[in-house]
């Protein structure tokens, strides 16, 4: 075998090997991370989605949305025993889920797929889901009675700025006729403009358009559509 085809095997060896590593290298700091994190939520620990300070001081009062003048915060406690925070590793033991499928047909979440997707949701960070959890319920261990989510998309448009997006706003049906409902949308809606959207839109049923122009939505000339591929 000639030298140059000798060199030119071990040089193909090499890329080859490397190749792999890299990916080896990336799939085992992958598995670290995601232990880490399964680690950190097994225990008595509580991991938020994101900060709860993102939720203090927003300007909810153009809404409707009552304010103490001693606590400009203090929407977050809207009744006794109701607190309003950033969703947890611990809500899908406190009914996250009951209450979604009160809105849509959840499907089959498991605790583990459950922490999967929050696993995944954080590492993105344009995930701002909400809970009211009211924690004298269940002997005090709280129960989630409503929840709402708003969603940053990254855009290049508009000198690449963001847009929100609300999603999945839902209130336990025995907990309805409490304004938790305008809470939150109040909440989501002040959220995304602090966090610098240059809109926010959301998707409804013709009889809730009332509603939802109290908040300052208004009806789009473009007609909402989609391609539905599994329920």
């Amino acid at each position: 075998m000639k030298p140059c085809t000798v060199v030119l095997l071990f040089l193909v060896l090499v890329i080859y090997l490397l190749t792999h590593f890299y990916h080896f290298y990336f799939a085992i700091r992958c598995y670290i991370s995601n232990l880490k994190f399964k680690m950190s939520s097994s225990d008595d620990s509580v991991v938020s989605m994101f900060d709860a300070i993102l939720l203090k001081d927003l300007d909810v009062g153009q809404y409707g949305i009552s304010i103490s003048k001693d606590d400009s915060s203090s929407y977050l406690r809207p009744d006794e025993g109701l607190i309003l925070r950033p969703l947890s590793t611990k809500d899908f033991q406190k009914g996250l889920v009951d209450v979604l499928n009160q809105l849509t047909r959840a499907g089959d979440v498991t605790e583990e797929s459950y922490q999967d997707r929050f696993a995944c949701m954080k590492k993105v960070g344009d995930y701002y889901p909400l809970v009211v959890e009211d924690t004298e319920a269940d002997s005090g261990r709280g129960r989630i009675v409503a929840t709402g989510t708003m969603i940053v998309e990254q855009k290049f448009i508009h000198s690449c700025a963001t847009r929100g997006r609300v999603e999945e706003v839902v209130v336990d049906k025995a907990y309805r006729g409490r304004k938790l409902g305008c809470l939150i949308l109040a909440v989501v809606t002040a959220l995304s403009k602090k966090l610098g959207c240059y809109k926010t839109t959301l998707e409804c049923t013709v009889e809730n358009i009332d509603f939802y122009q109290k908040f300052g939505y208004v009806e789009d000339a473009e007609k909402f559509m989609q391609c539905r591929f599994r329920d």
